[in-house]
């Protein structure tokens, strides 16, 4: 089929075969069984399918929820969109807009018997005189609820309801909220001076996340840490052991340190003190460090109790630029986690020879990714990277993707040559063998760079494959 698209400023003179061209349109889009358009809108739908996106148009709570639009092309699709309840399950609301209320229930009545993920928020932190307009539309479904997200600022009080009972069906809190005021647990949850036991509350939970502001041991008691999936909280250094090794189901965790005492000049005794433990099922780790926590060297016995076979992806975000690092201490806790393939470390000020100890350690190594940290990038680390035949163990000889180079910090200290040579040493154009199988194809090399700080046309036009490729993003 022909379409024909005409300028705006083109005058418009009705066509009698577009007009046939569009009736036959609409036959062919009418011809499709409705349960096959739904299954095309979920897919279409599928890559944006994140509750904190997924809020009304113009309301202030998100970006515009991609199933409206599909809802409003033509009757058809909006009774196939809104047939099809799987599109209906995820929402993010602001709970004190009682204007939305229409549109909530109309949208939860769509998703029928689904489980539902709700992001609940607020634009006003006063507690005092909650609307719970919107709560007496969600409070009846609380039974669907499989993932609940609560973002600050939000009326505390207004959630109490939702906590009053069990939610059967939850597996997923999110508490990223900050209290306005640290008021005692009755006056924020409305119960009598005790805290919400987890355990009771989501029988079934394998996910938590908890902001690092949070004081989420003052809210919760008893929390299912060996069910626990997934886990994103701030922890103090007294309880991070005893609760890690409780946490036997464990594939994801992220700690931030921000409650470990700086003070306490016997924590990295306690810590040494400590028996270590093995979570064989941990894939994906990052620990958030405060400056301060790391200045009295706490990192160096935590990761000496630490065993995860099965990591993959490890994450390290020092807060602040420091120079602590260990190189000894890492390297033995890799030895006992052996299958890392993907390390993001922000900040640290790492020198060349600690990233290169870093390398060494990892030999299943696929992506490496250093942000804020520029000390590292010397002619030394970029002729260790260098492949030759020559080496008997080559560095990081399944090294896929680095990120990411700031050359506005290091063109004064590394030559343009050292990188084309480390570059060309571990890349090839796609299709094409290497001549050696022991190093991967280095696929991707992030740069970054600005006008002030450019780099040359001569390396720009010698790199000129490499570019066109992929290979190299600026």
């Amino acid at each position: 089929m022909n379409y024909q698209f005409l300028p705006e400023s083109s005058s418009y003179h009705p066509n009698p075969s577009l007009i046939g061209n569009h009736c036959n349109l609409r036959v062919i889009v009418q011809s499709f069984p409705m349960e096959l358009w739904g299954e095309i809108f979920w897919f279409y739908i599928a890559p944006t399918r994140n509750a904190l996106d997924k809020g009304f148009p113009d309301k202030g709570s998100g970006n515009p929820n991609p199933v409206l639009p599909l809802s409003q092309v033509c009757r058809y699709w909006r009774q196939a969109a809104h047939s099809t309840p799987n599109l209906w399950t995820e929402l993010s609301i602001r709970v004190d807009h009682p204007g939305d209320a229409a549109l909530i229930k109309a949208w939860l009545g769509r998703s029928f018997y689904l489980p539902l993920s709700l992001v609940l928020f607020s634009d006003s932190s006063d507690a005092a005189n909650p609307d719970f307009t919107i709560m007496d539309i969600i409070l009846p479904e609380r039974n669907r609820l499989a993932s609940l997200e609560i973002l600050m600022p939000l009326n505390y009080s207004t959630l109490a309801p939702i906590f009053a009972e069990p939610l059967n069906a939850l597996h997923t809190l999110r508490f990223i909220a900050t209290l306005p005021t640290y008021r005692s647990v009755s006056t924020v949850m409305g119960i009598s001076g005790e805290k919400v036991d987890l355990s009771v509350l989501a029988p079934h939970l394998r996910n938590a996340t908890f902001h690092p502001d949070f004081d989420w041991d003052n809210f919760f008691s008893n929390v299912p840490w060996s069910q626990m999936a997934q886990l994103h909280f701030p922890v103090s250094h007294d309880d991070a052991f005893s609760i890690l090794q409780q946490c036997t189901s464990l594939r994801r965790l992220c700690i931030h340190t921000n409650r470990w005492e700086v003070e306490d000049q016997n924590m990295a005794t306690a810590l040494s003190q400590s028996q270590a433990f093995t979570l064989p099922h941990l894939r994906h780790f990052d620990l958030v460090l405060e400056a301060s926590t790391v200045e009295v060297g706490v990192i160096v016995p935590f990761f000496h109790a630490l065993t995860f076979p099965a990591l993959s992806k490890l994450g390290i975000n020092f807060q602040w630029e420091t120079t602590f690092w260990d190189a000894g201490a890492f390297a033995e806790f890799q030895a006992r986690s052996p299958n890392v393939q993907h390390v993001d470390i922000v900040g640290g000020a790492l020198t060349s020879a600690q990233v290169i100890s870093l390398l060494r350690s990892s030999p299943a190594l696929k992506t490496l990714a250093l942000g804020s940290c520029t000390e590292y990038m010397t002619n030394e680390f970029l002729g260790a990277l260098q492949y030759r035949e020559s080496d008997a163990e080559p560095l990081a000889p399944r090294l896929e993707v680095l990120s990411c180079i700031d050359w506005g910090h290091i063109q004064t200290i590394v030559d343009e040559s050292a990188l084309e040579d480390m570059i060309r040493s571990r890349w090839w154009p796609v299709g094409e063998s290497h001549p050696s199988s022991r190093v991967a194809r280095l696929g991707k090399l992030s740069i970054r760079w600005s006008p002030n700080h450019p780099m040359s046309d001569a390396f720009i036009a010698r790199m000129r494959d490499c570019i066109q490729d992929g290979n190299i993003i600026f």
